[in-house]
């Protein structure tokens, strides 16, 4: 399979070279010139337009957007001209669930295909193993599930429903991210503020993430700051 991937950003770089490793063909695109010339460095094949990006109109085109919600109808006009019927597009950023429920109607109706990824893990899962979150039609989740089996970690791809629900399920998955964050702050600042001096939060973050209920990768994360700045 030939993946086209727009935006070559943080995420969209790493994932590009997650499934060039996995052996699909990418071809990516960035209007950022600087962009594409890290890209190429790196080894990616990088083309200079969407229509150079897109020329080849004899097969079935999977494009895979990883650019700002805020772009996200635009691009999809700017390729529509270069599509053909029956071709994919992937939206693998932050969207809105609503707009992606919307733009699969409206391209549903010109004969294309849409899907809805939510993704997390960061630019480090981008590179070595994401979890998506998948929304669409059954039948275009199965005819794309290597790539994503491919991209992302172990059991760490799903097919959550109907279009939209990828994205929905990732802004669930963010309030809670959030929520999590917000008490763990918390809790620091309890213990900054606590009769008790000189308390060693690396070790702390280091007791709490082996066997602990609030293990987690984001007491990793604060664990790996308190270790270069305690």
């Amino acid at each position: 399979m030939k993946i086209h991937l727009i935006g070559l950003g943080k995420m969209g770089s790493n994932l590009a070279l997650n499934l060039k490793d996995n052996h699909f063909e990418v071809l990516g695109y960035d209007p950022n010139i600087e962009v594409r010339k890290e890209s190429q460095k790196n080894g990616i094949t990088v083309k200079n337009s969407l229509e150079e990006l897109l020329a080849n109109q004899n097969e079935r085109k999977i494009v895979w957007l990883l650019v700002p919600n805020q772009y996200v109808d635009s691009v999809i006009e700017e390729i529509k001209p270069f599509l053909n019927p029956e071709d994919i597009i992937v939206d693998g950023g932050n969207s809105n669930f609503n707009l992606s429920v919307k733009r699969y109607q409206q391209l549903k109706e010109e004969n294309l295909h849409f899907i809805d990824v939510g993704t997390s893990g960061g630019t480090y899962g981008a590179r070595n193993g994401a979890c998506l979150m998948i929304g669409g039609t059954k039948d275009i989740f199965d005819y794309l599930e290597p790539i994503f089996k491919a991209v992302s970690v172990e059991n760490g791809y799903g097919y959550m429903g109907s279009p939209g629900s990828g994205h929905f399920v990732k802004m669930v998955h963010n309030g809670i991210e959030y929520g999590m964050m917000q008490a763990l702050g918390e809790g620091f600042d309890l213990l900054e503020n606590s009769p008790f001096e000189n308390l060693d939060y690396h070790k702390i973050t280091e007791v709490w993430n082996h066997g602990s209920i609030i293990e987690s990768a984001l007491v990793g994360y604060i664990g790996n700051a308190f270790s270069k700045d305690p």
